[in-house]
């Protein structure tokens, strides 16, 4: 597990490089691999490339998916085309259907997101920070497309049409061993309606915890 883990954060920083503009090309392989430069990682691990283009464009969040062989990533269309939104975000579900290492397969999960910042699933929830939205996804029918959306948050920073510096605000979500659900904040704060009737307001960046469904922030 911790390999994998490890693997995945590396798969993150190949990804980093990678712009495509059209889903044409060779698959990933050995042989696209070779444009990348390897990664130094510590002794005993091994760092792999798993996507590229033109499989996968401006990918900003990866997550664990669903299966072995298979990431969410987020592709950040708003960020990665400029300050004018011309694209909202979305969710793709990135698959290795022949068990040879490399994705072959990528399916939009979900879209019409604003600038996704960070992803995580657990169970058989996606969770997305995108600005000022804290959204969650479930595929009810296995067909690796979201049927299920809902917003459990609401201003967690500011929305991307009044904020072109996106990395302030809402971050990386990460599920803890105590059940709670860790959201990272940048420097924008936040202006949250909770669910039980009030707010929070926090002025700074900072870490914040919810239940899975959005209660007790």
């Amino acid at each position: 597990m911790i390999t994998r883990v490890v693997s995945l954060t590396s798969l993150g920083m190949l990804l980093s490089c990678a712009v495509a503009t059209a889903q044409t090309g060779p698959p990933t392989g050995p042989e696209t691999e070779k444009r990348f430069p390897p990664l130094v990682v510590p002794a005993g691990f091994k760092a792999t490339l798993f996507a590229c283009d033109p499989l996968i464009e401006y990918p900003s969040a990866v997550a664990l998916g669903p299966k072995p062989g298979s990431i969410f990533l987020a592709v950040d269309y708003m960020t990665g085309l400029g300050t004018e939104i011309v694209r909202r975000d979305e969710i793709r579900l990135v698959e290795d259907t022949d068990n040879d290492g490399y994705g072959d397969k990528s399916t939009v999960y979900a879209d019409g997101f604003n600038s996704i910042e960070g992803l995580t699933f657990h169970g058989d929830t996606v969770y997305a920070m995108h600005s000022p939205l804290l959204t969650a996804l479930r595929d009810l029918d296995g067909d690796g497309r979201a049927d299920e959306r809902q917003d459990l948050l609401s201003g967690l920073g500011l929305p991307p049409e009044e904020n072109p510096n996106r990395l302030h605000c809402a971050n990386g979500p990460v599920m803890g061993h105590d059940g709670w659900l860790y959201l990272a904040l940048g420097d924008h704060g936040c202006d949250v309606p909770r669910p039980e009737g009030d707010r929070l307001v926090f002025h700074g960046g900072g870490i914040l915890r919810c239940r899975p469904d959005g209660r007790d922030l």
